[in-house]
């Protein structure tokens, strides 16, 4: 009697062992949590209606911020585009808003930047262009964003910056780079 419980009690381990082991296969592989980065402060630009455009309305929402001037005749129209591919994707009920900063706001004043905008399929529920004093820019830049700026403004960033709905930054992106797009798609799915 000994013999059948212990070959009932190894079949029952193993059929455990081996259900779990299989059910660990089948679930989807989780993506590694996304980094905290540091923490938005405040800032109060100007978008491209001539409206105030402050932290307070990046709260609650997703944000991807990137640099740009308009007479920009390098990155920034592929920068633009692939901002346009993403606002496409993530329209204004997904959570996600797109944030394009001025690198010249002595020439891009809020009048130019929404000429600007309709160039391309902004819908300004969800993607601002925003403008504000060159210092002003600068520190939210550096202090802000943690990234580097130029005197020179064709000699801006090209990086995006995705910013959580707690004003935190989860990563960095090249705005110019095809796989670096196709994985802030992948992370903004994550968190969204």
């Amino acid at each position: 009697m000994s013999t059948v419980v212990s070959r009932v009690i190894i079949f029952v381990i193993s059929a455990a062992i081996l259900f779990i082991v299989i059910s660990q296969a089948l679930e989807r592989p989780k993506r590694n949590e996304l980094p905290l980065l540091g923490k938005l402060p405040d800032f109060a630009f100007t978008n491209q209606r001539n409206e105030k455009f402050s932290l307070e309305d990046t709260t609650q929402k997703l944000s991807v911020f990137g640099f740009f001037f308009t007479r920009c005749k390098a990155e920034c129209s592929l920068l633009t585009s692939n901002l346009e591919r993403l606002a496409t994707l993530f329209d204004s009920d997904s959570g996600v808003q797109f944030i394009a900063i001025t690198v010249d706001p002595g020439f891009d004043t809020p009048q130019v930047l929404y000429q600007y905008s309709k160039k391309f399929s902004a819908h300004f529920a969800n993607w601002h262009f925003l403008t504000a004093e060159i210092a002003k820019i600068e520190e939210f830049m550096r202090a802000g964003l943690k990234i580097v700026t130029h005197d020179d403004p064709s000699m801006h960033t090209t990086r995006l910056v995705l910013v959580d709905q707690n004003s935190t930054i989860r990563g960095y992106y090249s705005g110019l780079e095809e796989d670096a797009i196709e994985r802030l798609i992948g992370d903004l799915e994550q968190i969204i």
